[in-house]
């Protein structure tokens, strides 16, 4: 049995213990917060830099090819029937590496379905084109076309076309939640400067 004074050393101990744990909570919790926003800004600017680099290592090229392409082989359904000039494309390259860094960057906690979902489009867009760029690429480097009299050239033209539309859908749909993204965290950031 504890005596008095035995007795109000132990609960002073544990009006001590209560007390630090108390504050303890209190601190800990807005670290805890404020450690959750910073892993959530992290793991979005990840997302953010993997998409980005994707856009300017890609988009620009797939654009210039599609426009070269159209400028002789034309924009309709069918193509031109007796292109002129043919300069034919542009291929891209390294889609595996914009794949890979987007989806390593998908792994980051917490997940931002629309960043993540529209980086897994923009891959899958330009992982279809590559290889169709680089077959036509071929066959008119090689000037197949003149040996077939443009037959493989106009069974590809409409697949080139509808891949290339699928590209620009990706690449506008990421680039507007890219910018939507860019938009919420510098008002953040603003908010925050002026605190």
């Amino acid at each position: 049995m504890l005596g008095n004074s035995q007795m109000r050393s132990v609960l002073s101990l544990i009006s001590k213990a209560c007390w630090l744990l108390a504050v303890s909570f209190a601190l800990v919790m807005p670290l805890s917060t404020a450690s959750l926003a910073q892993d959530a800004n992290a793991a979005t600017g990840k997302k953010m830099e993997a998409a980005i680099a994707c856009l300017n290592r890609l988009t620009e090229r797939a654009l210039d090819s599609r426009s070269r392409y159209i400028d002789w082989a034309g924009d309709k359904p069918q193509m031109k029937k007796k292109p002129r000039n043919v300069l034919g494309l542009y291929t891209i390259y390294e889609t595996d590496d914009c794949a890979k860094g987007v989806f390593e960057a998908a792994s980051a906690t917490p997940n931002n379905a629309p960043l993540e979902e529209a980086s897994a489009g923009f891959v899958q867009s330009v992982q279809t084109l590559e290889p169709l760029l680089k077959e036509a690429d071929d066959y008119y480097e090689q000037e197949n076309y003149k040996d077939d009299k443009f037959a493989k050239g106009r069974e590809m033209h409409g697949k080139l076309l509808a891949a290339w539309e699928d590209f620009r859908a990706a690449d506008r749909k990421l680039r507007g939640v890219v910018q939507d993204i860019s938009d919420v965290r510098q008002v953040a950031e603003l908010a925050r400067v002026e605190k």
